[in-house]
């Protein structure tokens, strides 16, 4: 039978927005695990995915980036984490049933051997335990916000090992060189490079997430057509990140960000979402937009 990906043939598939933007405004206070804080407040993480749900995304994504050992471990949780993934997926399946939802896994925050003192073992078992806690509730994992293309690569071998049955979603963070018009991740890895070694490696679907606003992505992802035959998907930032009274924050509009889809669309994006700054508006507007 055919998987649901492959609808984006036929038509882009929206993703939905931040989440942490969103469960800031409802209560998460700065350097506060989010996980822990999604476990206790269940009904406030229900309450985004329902919005962006309603906001017409097809992809929701569970509220589970860093709900990895290493990462869960300073909020005394590491030992729960198939646990805490099972949870905070079954949050957002509950809050919107007709939703295609996909276990989101992010970076350890470790760094592999050479560079630093984890092996590509102790990185491929985190991630494993990731999955087998999504596993059984979502219909499919996205990696993303990766600027190690070996890590990526390690969190793509684990999903592929315990759910060979469901799609990959794999995406890297690119950033303008200081000079010339080329990206490249904080690793050093260009888009074309990341594209054919995770077609390489088995992802289902390729692309680019936060790091930047929707300009540079419409670039980024035309230096992966012609990479890969995977579908490709982006995810940008509402614009550019600027410092407002000691805050980060993201100032461009639903409307400005929504009127720029069909250029992604151009470019080759066949799923489309958004990273940083935006919101269940930004999704509507980009769901109208695309219609």
């Amino acid at each position: 039978m055919p998987s649901w990906l492959d609808q984006c043939r036929d038509r882009v598939l929206i993703i939905d927005g931040a989440m942490g933007t969103e469960l800031q405004a409802r209560g998460l206070a700065p350097g506060e695990s989010p996980e822990k804080w999604a476990r206790l407040h269940p009904r406030e993480v229900a309450e985004v995915h329902a919005a962006y749900a309603e906001a017409g995304a097809d992809l929701l994504i569970t509220c589970t980036f860093g709900a990895n050992p290493f990462k869960l471990a300073p909020a005394g949780l590491a030992d729960e984490t198939e646990a805490v993934n099972w949870a905070l997926a079954r949050i957002a399946r509950e809050a919107a049933p007709k939703s295609l939802i996909l276990g989101d896994l992010g970076p350890t925050g470790e760094m592999i051997e050479p560079l630093g003192d984890r092996t590509p073992d102790e990185i491929r078992d985190a991630f494993a335990r990731q999955v087998h806690g999504l596993a059984d509730v979502v219909d499919g994992f996205i990696i993303e916000t990766m600027s190690d293309l070996g890590e990526a690569v390690l969190a793509l071998e684990a999903a592929k090992r315990l759910a060979p049955d469901k799609p990959v979603l794999v995406s890297l963070t690119y950033q303008k060189d200081a000079e010339g018009p080329n990206f490249h991740t904080m690793m050093g890895v260009d888009p074309a490079r990341a594209a054919r070694r995770l077609t390489e490696a088995g992802a289902d679907a390729i692309g680019a997430n936060c790091g930047s606003g929707i300009d540079d992505m419409i670039a980024v992802v035309r230096l992966m057509v012609g990479e890969t035959d995977r579908p490709l998907f982006a995810e940008p930032n509402a614009g550019l990140p600027k410092l407002v009274a000691g805050r980060t924050v993201f100032d461009e509009s639903p409307e400005v960000f929504a009127a720029k889809a069909p250029q992604l669309v151009a470019a080759g994006a066949r799923l489309i979402g958004g990273c940083c700054g935006t919101t269940p508006r930004h999704i509507a507007a980009l769901r109208a937009a695309l219609e």
